[in-house]
């Protein structure tokens, strides 16, 4: 699966092709179809 991933605080995400997650009797996971941002997020 692809995914987000934050390596150093500061730097760009980078998106990388991971292994699928398996979740455990209490877990689940889910497939985004759309996210959004804040615009006052956009400072940080």
């Amino acid at each position: 699966m692809k995914a987000a991933v934050l390596k150093i605080s500061g730097l760009p995400l980078s998106l990388e092709e991971i292994e699928d997650l398996v979740p455990s009797p209490t877990e689940m996971v889910i497939k985004v179809c759309a996210c959004g941002i804040c615009g006052t997020d956009l400072h940080w």
